[in-house]
């Protein structure tokens, strides 16, 4: 009934939907977005239950489902592949590639790890963000299909977004890839997952997106506690993630699991943190931009100040289009260096 509802009132002109948004919503210093709005409206007039209140199996095809609500059309990419990364188990792969690939072994590469706070989201729920990035940066995209908590909790995802890594850099001659161009990058738990492969990476990617990602398990930032409902993630659902990832009587400070309190930070390579205004995870993610950047790690600490967390999966909007597009532009500078061209 939402995706019905949704499709019919994204095609009314705008100034209806602005109209239909309600009052302006503001907080922090930042406006929320028109359209995000509505979706949030849209959100509590059909209301869905949260992840924690229903059967893992149905939770995990219900954040498939709201994941591609709003996502687009799907971007066409030269093809779609799959392979295995051997680790501690194997870990499922799927490969897009670049409508038109470069010459033998010039191909950039991207790995990306998928969010859902380490207990749902899937290939499939990030199908249509892998195929932009595959075709807006012309680059091979891996993404790995991590195990979920509860059945495989902490370090399972790490360990296998790990393994995801080291295969991509084994394979690179073989797929054809620069080594010298592969980076690494994820969306909430995802982003959390790519900064663990960064940080422990014997060859490092050559860049790190960080896009809404989780960095600290430990302290309750400002921003959960001013946006713990209402604003598409809740704070009782992030506890509810932790809960299910991280074995108890783990210590929580544990790096590997919140970032902000690694003090090793100066390894990362040239790394992009994207927030949202409206976000929980905004104020620690952020808090992770500054630590990096103390540390002496090369970083961008870029806050869309009208968007809500999740909203790589919302470019049917057009402010989550054009965030989407000033991330890639920026992986896109990394990923095509102007001394590596000259060089060729």
């Amino acid at each position: 009934m939402l995706a019905e509802l949704a499709r019919n009132v994204f095609s009314l002109p705008r100034p209806v939907q602005t109209r239909l948004a309600g009052p302006p919503c503001a907080a922090d210093g930042f406006a929320l977005d028109p359209q995000v709005q509505l979706l949030l409206r849209m959100g509590k007039i059909v209301p869905a239950p949260p992840s924690y209140a229903l059967p893992l199996a149905e939770a995990r095809r219900s954040f498939d489902a709201d994941a591609l609500l709003l996502a687009g059309r799907p971007r066409a990419v030269g093809g779609v592949t799959t392979g295995v990364a051997p680790g501690e188990v194997p870990v499922p792969l799927r490969l897009y590639w670049p409508p038109e690939a470069p010459r033998r072994g010039d191909l950039p590469a991207l790995l990306f790890l998928h969010g859902g706070g380490f207990t749902v989201g899937s290939l499939t729920s990030h199908d249509p963000v892998c195929r932009r990035l595959c075709a807006d940066l012309g680059c091979l995209v891996v993404a790995a299909d991590y195990r979920l908590a509860p059945e495989h909790p902490y370090p399972a995802a790490l360990r296998d977004s790990r393994a995801a890594w080291e295969w991509l850099v084994g394979r690179a001659k073989a797929l054809g890839v620069d080594r010298r161009r592969i980076a690494v990058a994820g969306d909430s738990a995802g982003g959390n997952l790519a900064i663990g492969v960064a940080r422990k990476a014997a060859v490092p990617p050559c860049a790190l997106m960080v896009l809404y990602g989780g960095t600290d398990s430990v302290e309750v930032h400002p921003s959960v506690i001013t946006f713990a409902d209402g604003f598409m993630i809740t704070r009782e659902s992030l506890e509810w993630y932790v809960r299910q990832y991280v074995p108890p009587g783990h210590d929580l400070s544990d790096p590997c699991l919140s970032p902000l309190r690694a003090d090793d930070l100066h390894v990362l390579p040239p790394t992009y943190v994207a927030t949202a205004g409206f976000d929980p995870l905004r104020d620690e993610a952020r808090a992770f931009a500054r630590s990096a950047q103390a540390q002496g790690a090369e970083v961008v600490d870029r806050c869309f100040g009208s968007l809500i967390h999740g909203f790589l999966n919302f470019t049917d909007l057009k402010a989550a289009c054009a965030a989407f597009d000033e991330c890639t532009a920026w992986l896109h500078d990394q990923l095509y260096p102007a001394r590596l061209s000259v060089a060729r």
